[in-house]
């Protein structure tokens, strides 16, 4: 009995996940101008929404969009009031570069 459920599995596999829309990323230098801004941009937002001390631990992964807008991924570990943690955050840019 148990081998037949097994075949019928084994016949019958989930469908493959649909891949996302996402634009792929090419990694860029962490010290870049636009890349500190992408995070200075970041971390003021942040702090706008929950008024709470952060700071800039450090820059793990620096990446930008290969095509389209000007988006910029950045890895970092922040500093959340004493604790370090580990986030990611997707800036993009206007049209009008700002």
């Amino acid at each position: 009995m148990v081998a037949l459920l097994l075949v019928a599995l084994l016949q019958d596999p989930a469908p493959a996940p649909k891949p996302t829309a996402e634009p792929p990323y090419e990694k860029v230098e962490p010290a870049s101008l636009d890349v500190q801004a992408a995070v200075k941009f970041a971390f003021s937002e942040q702090k706008k929404k929950t008024k709470e001390p952060l700071s800039l631990a450090g820059i793990l992964t620096a990446e930008k969009a290969s095509v389209g807008p000007d988006n910029y991924r950045v890895c970092m570990f922040v500093d959340r009031g004493g604790v370090t943690e580990r986030a990611q955050v997707v800036v993009g840019r206007n049209a009008k570069k700002k």
